[in-house]
């Protein structure tokens, strides 16, 4: 595929982290999530939300504060020990998979809130043997104490943002960032046995033409990360005020950015990489390579993870929770989030409970986001449904895709090629019963 190609795709979509998608959720009883949480699997997963940041980028799509005192972090932990306190769970302590620390910039906590956050979790959240607990962090604030706490708290998977290592870049999102702070952290973390250590970049940035995301990418390999995920910057101001800030005269147009999402494919799997759904890279030894190989990949909120589906409990400020087809946000304004927390009566903002309808094209969305093929043999075992009778429309919705070479569609099911893997959320898109909802996206490059 050419740049040339590739921006003629250029289409907005969902990146399909959720079916049906955040904007179309509504109003949810709590007694819709009250019977979601009593039938929570033994394979539940726990995300945290830690919002606070010591500077706003411009580029962040991500709910987060800007606190300049410590103080805003034990008010926080809190009203999460209230959350957390009042969860309707089946046990006092229910049994986890995974636990994650988002944000925001978790580290952006000190050493006595991150042990006192640990103190919460534990107290409801028993991680099995075997369980991956993660955390995000900004490699500007990161400390060499702050991983080894973590280390002692069972964390062993670490993503850094980085975004770029370009100076004229980060100044114009205002992201300050020493380019040697990077290395340090990688380094200490596999001396302390971390694994599955992850780096975060951008195309699309101000500035970030592809011959400066080239050298982004080139020296992120020469770092040798477990794994990489390479996002294309969605420039959404109307959503997100604070992107307002960036001159849109300095990012790079249609066919700058087509160039960059095939430079990110030809850099990391010419070193070895494999590629994983559509923006993230691998190690061929690395959980989620694995994951992949053996059709176990599964995709959420936090992005591709190894492993079955699982149920996903959602802590903090505008967290989301996915429970037995059941979702759930928190309220993403901080003030009434913490308050509605301390007074024991947390409303959700919005959710969603699935239909048999709605879980049977999450199915199929997420095979082709993750595996890049729709099995119809798979299709008609697990849900009784033929794939062509049930699917004509979206048949007829992938015919443009067909007619290009980049998909296949049969008897077997749905097959994208690799040259359409810049492209899967165009290809998962005519499975969507509720496009067109009124609801606006991110182009497709």
């Amino acid at each position: 595929m050419t740049p040339q190609d590739l921006a003629a795709w250029d289409r907005p979509g969902p990146r399909y982290t959720s079916y049906p998608t955040v904007p179309l959720w509504k109003p949810i009883e709590r007694s819709d999530i009250a019977q979601a949480l009593s039938g929570l699997s033994e394979q539940a997963q726990v995300y945290v939300h830690l919002p606070f940041c010591a500077e706003q980028c411009s580029f962040c799509g991500c709910t987060q504060v800007v606190a300049g005192r410590q103080s805003a972090g034990d008010k926080y932990l809190d009203a999460l020990q209230a959350q957390v306190e009042n969860l309707e769970l089946p046990a006092q302590r229910v049994p986890v998979q995974r636990i994650h620390l988002g944000g925001g910039t978790p580290t952006w906590m000190d050493l006595p809130q991150l042990e006192r956050l640990h103190s919460i979790l534990m107290s409801r959240f028993d991680p099995q043997p075997g369980a991956e607990l993660s955390v995000e962090g900004d490699p500007q604030i990161t400390t060499i104490e702050q991983l080894e706490l973590l280390t002692e708290q069972g964390y062993r998977r670490l993503s850094l943002g980085v975004q770029s290592f370009h100076d004229q870049v980060l100044q114009a999102v205002h992201r300050p960032q020493l380019v040697d702070r990077v290395p340090l952290l990688l380094e200490k973390a596999r001396s302390l046995g971390w694994t599955g250590l992850n780096l975060d970049l951008m195309y699309g940035l101000p500035y970030q033409q592809p011959e400066v995301l080239r050298r982004d990418l080139e020296h992120a390999v020469d770092l040798q990360p477990d794994r990489v995920a390479v996002f294309g910057y969605a420039h959404v101001p109307w959503i997100r005020r604070h992107q307002r800030r960036i001159n849109e005269a300095t990012l790079p147009g249609t066919m700058a950015r087509a160039e960059s999402a095939l430079i990110a494919q030809e850099v990391f799997t010419e070193a070895g990489y494999v590629a994983i759904g559509m923006d993230h890279f691998a190690k061929a030894d690395d959980a989620l390579a694995i994951a992949q190989a053996k059709g176990e990949l599964t995709r959420n909120f936090m992005g591709y993870m190894p492993g079955p589906q699982a149920d996903m409990i959602g802590l903090g400020v505008s967290s989301i929770s996915q429970v037995q087809g059941t979702f759930w946000q928190q309220s993403s304004r901080l003030a009434p989030w913490q308050r509605e927390a301390l007074g024991g009566s947390l409303e959700p903002e919005r959710g969603w409970v699935s239909s048999g309808e709605d879980l049977l094209r999450e199915w199929c969305i997420a095979e082709l986001m993750c595996h890049m093929r729709l099995d119809a043999d798979r299709l008609r075992e697990r849900f009784s449904v033929e794939f062509k009778d049930h699917f004509a429309d979206a048949v007829d919705g992938l015919q443009d895709l067909v007619h290009a070479g980049l998909v296949q569609v049969d008897a077997h099911g749905v097959q994208v090629k690799e040259e359409g893997r810049p492209l899967l959320r165009l290809a998962a898109a005519p499975f969507d019963a509720w496009r067109g909802g009124g609801a606006r996206y991110s182009r497709a490059v």
